[in-house]
């Protein structure tokens, strides 16, 4: 009685912890729905619908301390990959050791035990020597191993892996599983990264086998029920039925009697994902609506967010996305979900702080990425056609929100120093071209721009370094030997002037380059007489 108590405590502990700012929905004088974190004052009125309050809505039928299942929080997620690329393995052990317990203990840690874990699934070569050396510092635990499990996995699934080379890391994700399990046979983590990987390598009989075996060692492991339930599904090749026979198998298995609501979400989420592989998005949502009578969870939550903004209803999709972000405040698909939503109601500095906290989650995610590339195609778009329209305050109000989203962005930077010379602020203008000119995908014609302007205050060395860099980067070009031999012959290096300029008329015959070779030679023989 006495425990029940305590799981409650601790259950509402969890939720109360997740702060989330509130975010409202409201409609300006022309009709258009925007969003933010603040009630709007329009004529005098406050005029706004609350998409989400400070804590998520909890189905108040739910009672069971495993219906509402919190996720890993964004500050956890961060210091974790922090821990990993510190290799500072006595912290990542035990943190994982307390999670894992607290999982044990109470039910609706096992999520945020699963989280955790996501941390190390890194996606992409290069990064095994953290895992080799924590497995070899610790190798009588199972935390090391697990994480290289992941990991392994995470590259078997890249979609740049062959299917070749996909066997060989789930069968040395299967080998770190095994030395888990050996540790801690009860282990819900362990036994659902078992099922995946046997799943994929195993015949059927063996996996069959395999998952008998997991659900009798970790009676009450959600993560091992929802693994199973996912490879019943038509996702895998299977179906309805064959969810709902193995959910009878589960609920016959001794200690899991009271899983019924969990299979149930269960079911009806992987129902929802094939129905959205297979385009039927209101059936999805359908499904979804289902799950969450049972069970309420980022994921749950996250997936009807996408199919309602797929369908444009950016209300319901940014309340579900809000509540997956209360649910996990790592979320960094739901972060980036809310970001499009912001931007398809112009709230651009919105749609950016959004992305900024999606990037300090997952910086490589591909979506996220494409997301942002298109979202500054579509703000730099914006403030040239400001530009040209003589708008140019508009024109860098463009520019600093796409520069929100990406701090480094040559062409922003580039397009903001534009408008800076536009507006007569040429200190503001050098200081953007400066940043511009040191990006990988510097072009040629910031550096003649960047030249214009150091040439203007005579500060010709500067022309000579900035010049000398580009050649040292991009290699010898007659336009970037012209700028530095102008440089130099400003400088009174004609000997410097007439190198440059000779090289310049090898790659191209410039007239330009010859006038400058003629004059180099005019001053040098001056000095000479």
């Amino acid at each position: 009685m006495m425990g029940g108590r305590l799981n409650q405590v601790i259950l509402l502990a969890l939720l109360s912890s997740i702060a989330q700012a509130d975010i409202y929905a409201w409609k300006d004088e022309q009709g258009r729905t925007h969003y933010s974190d603040r009630a709007q004052e329009v004529s005098g009125q406050v005029r706004h619908e609350q998409l989400l309050s400070s804590q998520p809505e909890i189905n108040q039928s739910l009672r069971s301390s495993q219906d509402v299942l919190p996720g890993i929080s964004d500050k956890d997620y961060i210091r974790l990959g922090k821990l990993l690329r510190a290799r500072q393995f006595d912290a990542l052990n035990e943190y994982l050791e307390k999670t894992s317990q607290q999982a044990f203990e109470l039910p609706a840690m096992q999520q945020q035990l699963w989280d955790a874990y996501q941390v190390f699934a890194l996606g992409s070569t290069g990064h095994e020597h953290y895992f080799n050396d924590w497995v070899r510092n610790y190798p009588n635990q199972e935390y090391p191993y697990l994480a290289r499990a992941v990991y392994q996995i995470s590259l078997a699934t890249a979609s740049s892996t062959s299917i070749a080379r996909a066997r060989e890391y789930y069968l040395a994700s299967f080998t770190d599983i095994d030395a888990a399990i050996r540790i801690n046979p009860a282990s819900g983590m362990a036994n659902a990264l078992l099922l995946t990987a046997s799943h994929t390598i195993s015949d059927q009989q063996q996996y069959q086998q395999y998952l008998t075996e997991a659900l009798r060692r970790t009676p009450g492991s959600l993560l091992v029920m929802r693994t199973a339930l996912e490879y019943e599904s038509p996702l895998w090749g299977g179906s309805d039925a064959r969810m709902q026979a193995l959910g009878r198998s589960i609920l016959a298995t001794p200690g899991n009697a009271n899983m019924g609501s969990v299979i149930q979400a269960a079911r009806y989420y992987l129902m929802a994902r094939s129905q959205q592989h297979a385009g039927q998005k209101g059936a999805a949502i359908r499904s979804l609506d289902q799950a969450l009578k049972y069970q309420q969870t980022a994921d749950y939550y996250a997936l009807r967010g996408q199919l309602c903004l797929q369908q444009n209803d950016y209300t319901l999709a940014m309340a579900d996305f809000s509540a997956a972000v209360q649910l996990r405040s790592a979320d960094s698909a739901s972060y980036l979900g809310r970001a499009q939503i912001f931007a398809e109601s112009h709230q651009y500095r919105n749609a950016a702080a959004e992305l900024a906290q999606a990037a300090r989650l997952t910086p490589d995610s591909p979506a996220l990425l494409k997301y942002r590339e298109q979202l500054l195609q579509t703000l730099g778009g914006l403030a040239q056609r400001a530009r040209d329209a003589g708008k140019l305050d508009e024109s860098i109000d463009y520019l600093d929100k796409a520069l929100m989203m990406d701090e480094k962005s040559g062409v922003m930077l580039y397009q903001r120093s534009l408008s800076w010379l536009q507006l007569g602020k040429q200190a503001e203008a050098e200081q953007d071209l400066q940043k511009a000119v040191q990006r990988p995908e510097a072009q040629l014609t910031w550096f003649q721009q960047l030249d214009t302007l150091y040439s203007r205050r005579q500060r010709w060395d500067r022309v000579d370094a900035l010049w000398s860099d580009y050649l040292q980067r991009f290699g010898d070009q007659p336009e970037a030997l012209l700028g530095r031999a102008d440089a130099r012959y400003q400088n009174d290096d004609f000997n410097g002037a007439l190198d440059d300029a000779n090289k310049a008329v090898a790659l191209d015959s410039s007239g330009v380059a010859r006038q400058l070779i003629s004059k180099a030679e005019l001053q040098m023989k001056s000095r000479s007489d």
